[in-house]
């Protein structure tokens, strides 16, 4: 914590989960140099894959590297989620989730194994960073007036895909003000496999009565065609808006309509790609002005095979 007359704060000790979810630090924390909490910085880890491994062997667990990837990202989804290893069986039954590769039991106590290694080693993880700065405003009231006291006006963009967690800091930096600007669209959430909810957009006018809401629904980027196609996906079976939904405006000039086409695997859709590219290059079209838009990561090398 940096003031803008130069004061600085130290955070570390000893880290403590606490029932509620968050993060408390023992030991001296400095704000504008007097003492509060915290110690000497643990270190934050690049990623949680080294822990988590160490965790699931002590365990009895010999794991893929795919599936250490679950686990890592079941980790995640817990801690942004607030929950902690104590709470984590009950809470996966209670939302039947299907922890990764194992019962809820047993990924309990790999997530418990990873909190106590990462605390036996001084280290922290980038959503104890959050759970820590939660834990310290939830319970060391001078602190959190000194931030609400040097900032006043929050703006949160891609609202949509806030975690509890994320929401709860927000809360705490707010206090009981209400200087607040949101914006999201609930038809643009992509991370609730990451603990993200768009309820907390979708509700924000019945937490804040008084806000106003303005909806953006010009679209300068697509044309009509396209627009047209969104409007349609984003509606329900029967024709109607899905919460929150808004119809989009084009204001483009008109575009070929889009087409769809299904294929029998990756492959066969990859080599359909790069034949319709090399039709559209020998008729004169520019390179530069084609583009493939695909959707995670792995569909890109039976892209690049094909090309």
């Amino acid at each position: 914590l940096t003031g803008d007359g130069g004061g600085g704060a130290g955070l570390g000790g000893a880290i403590f989960v606490s029932g509620s979810g968050y993060l408390t630090v023992s030991g001296p924390m400095t704000i504008n140099g007097t003492s509060v909490v915290g110690g000497a910085a643990p270190e934050v880890m690049p990623s949680k894959i080294g822990v988590v491994t160490q965790s699931a062997r002590r365990h009895g667990l010999r794991s893929s590297s795919s599936e250490l990837r679950d686990i890592a990202a079941e980790i995640e989804w817990a801690k942004v989620s607030m929950i902690t290893p104590d709470s984590y069986a009950a809470r996966v039954a209670a939302e039947r989730r299907e922890p990764p590769g194992m019962d809820a039991t047993a990924m309990a106590r790999v997530f418990r194994g990873y909190e106590e290694l990462k605390s036996e080693r001084g280290l922290i993880d980038f959503e104890d960073v959050l759970l820590l700065m939660v834990g310290i405003l939830a319970e060391h009231p001078e602190v959190a007036r000194a931030i609400r006291g040097q900032y006043r006006h929050f703006v949160v963009d891609e609202y949509q895909d806030v975690s509890r967690l994320q929401q709860r800091l927000l809360d705490l930096w707010l206090g009981e003000r209400a200087d607040l600007c949101v914006v999201g669209d609930p038809a643009q959430t992509i991370y609730s496999f990451t603990g993200a909810s768009p309820q907390f957009l979708l509700n924000f006018g019945q937490r804040f009565p008084g806000a106003q809401t303005v909806e953006l629904v010009r679209n300068y980027r697509s044309s009509p065609q396209v627009v047209r196609l969104a409007n349609l996906v984003l509606s329900t079976p029967g024709g109607g808006r899905r919460s929150g939904a808004v119809v989009l405006q084009a204001q483009g000039e008109d575009g070929p309509a889009p087409e769809l086409r299904d294929y029998a695997d990756d492959v066969s859709e990859a080599h359909e790609v790069a034949a319709a590219i090399a039709a559209l290059v020998k008729g004169g079209e520019q390179p530069s002005r084609i583009a493939v838009l695909y959707r995670t990561n792995g569909q890109s090398e039976a892209l690049e095979t094909a090309l």
